[in-house]
């Protein structure tokens, strides 16, 4: 996949990306798509009280979406843990951006 695919790719919702990556990590048992698929967004609307965390949460929920919408078949267990491992650096942010919105609001 040509590289500014993933930059064009991550301009678009990434709720509306949802069906197109479960289609194209089913066809890619390799994952080898991990490296060019975004998982985020190139941009970020959020408040003033909690930052970004609230949507770096909808892209959480979003991914674990992904990995249950993918075919239950072994050969995918590595998609699974990369989409873990994605969701746990995710979840990293939210804590980061829950603090930094608290020691901003002080």
């Amino acid at each position: 996949m040509p590289e500014h695919y993933s930059t064009v790719l991550a301009d678009i919702p990434f709720k509306d990306r949802m069906e197109t990556y479960v289609d194209l990590l089913s066809k890619d048992p390799e994952g080898r798509l991990f490296e060019a698929l975004p998982f985020g967004s190139s941009s970020y609307v959020g408040s003033g009280e909690e930052g970004f965390a609230p949507a770096y949460r909808e892209e959480i929920e979003i991914i674990k979406s992904i990995s249950k919408s993918l075919p239950e078949d072994s050969c995918y267990s590595y998609h699974r843990k990369r989409l873990d491992e994605i969701v746990c650096a995710k979840e990293i942010e939210v804590e980061r951006e829950r603090w930094r919105s608290f020691h901003e609001s002080v």
